[in-house]
């Protein structure tokens, strides 16, 4: 739908500049509020000053690269001087974006900022209107057009909150760290690897241009600074350029250009004396943010109100708009974050503001369409077929998501049965993926030459319906493995363990789910069905943040629950000591960067689910042996890595031991994230929100999305974070 305009004026519309106008409204500058006539220009109710006109905003030279790594929290500290306000009036009133939010019914500090205790709406609102105010040739947010504001209010926050752990965190994840980490150093931001710093902003009277330049040192300050990391860490010199506020500054160029402009604007702090006031409070939090994107994003955004355009500027730098789908650091989060944001805006439509392809499996996320007629809900089998426009018009109730009904109703449904749950497993902590090189094929599951193993699976048939080509539109044109390839795997383990097979429910619609969950976590851990070993450190980017020695056998002890293989499945009763594989004493491997490691050093993150641990690599071995797969992957931890099969392999036997059993109880993609990452025993009842949640949940409802041709709800009731609903794999 088209964004609503912003309220009219109780009197004349009197436009100006903010300076102008709004510091004689009748109570105070806080009742000024854009024009609806030039929302870059202000009036007060029942207008104001006759105003002089203010000049058009010129698009900016070219900046200067400013990565922006992921972020890490940093402690709370004191507040000082920011921005000032009339006591007890509100910002926000001056900025017609707050109306259109009030208009959707939003609480911005809950449904925009997630409830943040490091920043508020109305602190991001003292910023832009101090912004404005200065600044007014070029303002934030206040375009003429509605609508594009509202692109980029979700373009900025969609940014943001990957940036800052959803509002969070104020400081990168600096190395020593474990977990999810940035995989930077505070040495990687060192003036003599940025060199001269070119663009610096010059302030004209209501506006800047980019004409002056500095030396590396652009602050001055590199030989006195001191600051303290997210860890409490401390550091001193050009060690202190690391990631700070919403948007990640990074490097002394980027704070030297910035704290130009917070002086500009009233904000009584010096990010070069001290580059930790950034985090001073909530106003701090947003202003350096808010100064880098109008230098270095908002001239290229603006031409185009792409994410895509957005995205590139703060993570690569730019001069000019992006002209494609940019997959860079975050891309996925940042994507989905926005269409997300843009959902909530505009009252539940994400549309891209340009046509450009979104990287498949997916798409914005929207309500399941209401059925025409009564709610007859059933299995997917029992109501799908018969759905007047096909199966791909069937969507899942709103009542009870785990059943379907087609639009106008359908036929009375028969209770689908319940899967018995199998033994409890022991948890594998599946990391972040890294490249690995290609290397030659080894033998794999056998099929009859010419046949192809996916006609004997019915999901395949149902993948068919949908008319979507498995290799390009759910696994993104991997050339690392294709659908022929887990069809092949899939079909052997059927054969092997026919008491407990992969995709071959009675109720074909919980297939779809499985599908989706499955590969929607997968494509999350190995970058797009791109990268097979863990992003092990030392790693610069988008890393793990893991090192090769934190799998040791020491520190996972006994290995339990090893599966003992029957007729037709396999117990879980076998149990074997530390070193599980027993070759910790002679193996070796290379890692995703062409590294040796030796011994218990071997166990990182490998396949499509990263599987990690000697104990979990030995239980895997045992199930791929069974399946017919010659590869030993104790003996030979890389040869997960051989092929498209050997790289789904391990995977599936992970699933069906460590996941499936709690899975099937409720086809919850939270029982399954929870399950790959942390380890389980039943399943989970709530949200989760550990590692890259947003991403696996952007996944699964991106291809369950595809899969059923269109709608993408959860299998059953269960929130999902905001602003994070639906898209596209990232590591």
């Amino acid at each position: 739908p088209s964004p609503s305009p912003s309220p009219s004026p109780t009197g004349p519309a009197v436009c100006g500049t903010w300076s102008e106008v709004c510091p004689g409204c009748p109570g105070g500058s806080s009742a000024c509020f854009q024009c609806t006539t030039d929302p870059a220009k202000w009036q007060c109710p029942g207008g104001g000053p006759g105003p002089s006109p203010s000049p058009s905003p010129s698009p900016s030279p070219s900046p200067s690269p400013s990565p922006s790594p992921s972020p890490s929290p940093s402690p709370s500290t004191s507040p000082s001087p920011s921005p000032a306000s009339s006591p007890g009036s509100s910002a926000c009133s001056g900025l017609s974006i707050h109306a259109a939010i009030q208009e959707q019914g939003l609480d911005p500090d809950t449904d925009l900022l997630l409830g943040s205790t490091r920043a508020t709406w109305e602190d991001l609102c003292e910023v832009v209107v101090a912004w404005n105010g200065r600044f007014s040739a070029i303002p934030f947010l206040a375009e003429a057009d509605a609508g594009n504001n509202l692109l980029t209010l979700a373009a900025f926050l969609g940014n943001a909150a990957q940036e800052s752990a959803d509002f969070v965190a104020c400081e990168e994840y600096i190395n020593p760290c474990q977990g999810v980490c940035s995989g930077g150093n505070a040495e990687d931001y060192r003036d003599a690897l940025w060199g001269t710093c070119y663009q610096v902003p010059v302030p004209t009277a209501d506006s800047f241009d980019k004409t002056g330049s500095l030396p590396a040192d652009a602050c001055g300050t590199s030989g006195q600074v001191t600051c303290v990391d997210w860890d409490g860490r401390p550091h001193s010199g050009d060690s202190c350029w690391y990631g700070k506020g919403a948007l990640q500054l990074t490097w002394n160029c980027n704070y030297a250009k910035a704290n130009t402009l917070l002086r500009e604007i009233g904000l009584e702090i010096d990010i070069c004396a001290d580059p930790d006031s950034i985090c001073t409070d909530g106003q701090t939090f947003w202003a350096g943010s808010l100064a880098y994107w109008m230098m270095s994003v908002s001239p290229y955004y603006l031409q185009d109100h792409r994410i895509d355009t957005a995205m590139n500027c703060i993570k690569s730098g730019c001069s000019a708009p992006y002209p494609g789908t940019w997959t860079g650091s975050g891309a996925a989060v940042r994507r989905a974050n926005y269409q997300g944001y843009l959902s909530k805006l505009t009252g539940g439509a994400a549309p891209a503001p340009a046509p450009s392809p979104t990287p498949s499996p997916s798409p914005s996320p929207s309500p399941s369409p209401s059925p025409t007629g009564p709610a007859v809900c059933g299995t997917w089998s029992e109501v799908c077929p018969g759905c007047p426009g096909g199966s791909s018009a069937c969507f899942q109730c709103t009542t009870d998501p785990a059943k379907w009904q087609c639009p106008g109703g359908g036929p009375g449904p028969s209770p689908s049965p319940s899967p018995s749950p199998s033994p409890s497993p022991s948890p594998s902590p599946s990391p972040s993926p890294s490249p690995s090189p290609s290397t030659s094929p080894s033998p794999s599951p056998a099929s009859s030459p010419g046949s192809s193993a996916c006609s004997g699976l019915s999901i395949h048939a149902a993948i068919q319906e949908q008319g979507l080509d498995p290799d390009t539109d759910l696994l993104l044109g991997s050339t690392r493995a294709t659908w022929e390839d887990l069809c092949e795997v899939v079909v052997a383990w059927n054969g092997r363990f026919s008491a407990i097979p992969f995709l071959a429910e009675a109720d074909a619609g919980n297939n779809l789910l499985t599908l989706a969950a499955f590969l929607g976590n997968a494509a999350q851990e190995s970058a797009d069905f791109v990268a097979c070993e863990e992003y092990i450190n030392p790693c610069q980017g988008v890393c793990s943040g893991g090192n090769a020695e934190d799998y040791r056998d020491a520190l996972w002890g006994t290995c339990y629950q090893v599966p003992v293989p029957t007729a037709d499945s396999f117990d879980k009763t076998g149990s074997l000591p530390a070193d599980a594989c027993g070759t910790s004493g002679q193996v070796t491997c290379v890692d995703w960067d062409g590294r040796p490691h030796s011994g218990d050093s071997c166990w990182y993150g490998k396949g499509a689910l990263q599987l990690t641990w000697n104990c979990n690599y030995a239980k895997a071995n045992t199930l791929l042996r069974e399946i017919g797969l010659e590869i030993d992957i104790c003996a030979d931890p890389d040869s997960i890595c051989t092929d498209g099969q050997t790289f789904w392999a391990g995977s599936l036997a992970y699933w069906m031991m460590s996941v499936s059993p709690y899975y099937l109880q409720d086809h919850r993609i939270d029982t399954a994230m929870n399950c790959i990452k942390s380890g389980c025993s039943a399943p989970y009842p709530g949200t989760w929100t550990g590692s890259g949640a947003a991403v696996r949940r952007a996944n699964y409802q991106g291809y369950l999305s595809k899969l059923t041709g269109g709608a993408a709800p959860a299998p059953a009731p269960s929130p999902t974070p905001s602003p994070s609903p639906s898209p596209s794999p990232s590591p």
